[in-house]
């Protein structure tokens, strides 16, 4: 498995930590106007995406914290997506720092409308 790899499970909250690096492994420090691009795609189609930006930044955790809600995945079948992320400087130059990996969505017997 690759590390940059996600399971989730259908329908769940999921809190996803991204951490910017550059070409040196070294973390990215976000400047005004930077942002991060998180997508994820089926067949090349894009069934999720956030633009992150500083005021994701997470100090505790160090990382920029991505919130996926319940609704963005209840309806996506299980199967394996891919995702990547983007780095886009304020300045327009822009620099993948997550490559293609992938983005499992795993079924659940019980969803949020259970809860009823």
């Amino acid at each position: 498995m690759n590390t940059n790899d996600i399971p989730i499970t259908q329908g769940n909250t999921e809190v996803i930590a991204i951490v910017p690096r550059d070409s040196e492994g070294q973390p990215i420090q976000m400047q005004e106007g930077d942002k991060v691009v998180f997508k994820v795609e089926a067949c090349r189609k894009e069934v999720i995406k956030h633009v992150l930006t500083a005021a994701d930044w997470d100090a505790e955790a160090q990382a920029l914290v991505l919130v996926l809600e319940p609704e963005e995945t209840v309806s996506l079948p299980p199967m394996a997506y891919t995702y990547d992320c983007l780095y886009v400087f304020a300045d327009g130059t822009a620099k993948t720092f997550i490559e293609q990996s992938k983005f499992t969505v795993q079924p659940a017997c019980a969803k949020v409308g259970d809860a009823t």
